[in-house]
């Protein structure tokens, strides 16, 4: 359906501000009021899984940026980033990289980022991701 980004995005974005607040990660949202087509309840879990990762493995005091750039929702983080050897699996069930594993990040399964590209390909949409091991993550959804 026909959606304000910026009202999907903030909406998306309140429901992760407590977790954020707890660790003092600044959530920085840089979303235009645009109207886009999209799926809306897919954008949302999608986006959410993001910014709940980006905040878990971000370093208190760093910000989170949700931006939109025409097409490409994108979640910015400072976080511990992944190694380049990591990239290919980390959409897979139950993966999960050995910097996740032994950074004190204990929590989880390794399923959030298998089931957002299971959603993202379903509904047609691209999800992708550039890191670099200690200089952060951006994971980004392209319509």
């Amino acid at each position: 359906q026909a959606v304000d980004m910026a009202k999907l995005v903030r909406d998306t974005i309140d429901r992760y501000q407590p977790v954020a607040d707890k660790k003092q990660v600044v959530l920085d949202m840089q979303v235009p009021s645009v109207t886009h087509v999209v799926t809306v309840a897919a954008v949302t879990q999608i986006l959410g899984t993001l910014i709940d990762n980006a905040i878990k493995y971000s370093p208190p005091g760093s910000t989170v940026v949700i931006r939109l750039d025409g097409q490409t929702l994108s979640v910015v983080d400072q976080g511990i980033g992944i190694a380049k050897q990591d990239q290919a699996k980390i959409f897979n069930r139950f993966y999960r990289s050995d910097e996740a594993r032994t950074r004190g990040h204990s929590s989880g399964y390794g399923l959030g980022l298998a089931i957002a590209k299971a959603v993202a390909d379903k509904n047609g949409y691209q999800l992708s991701v550039k890191s670099e091991t200690g200089q952060g993550s951006t994971f980004s959804l392209h319509f």
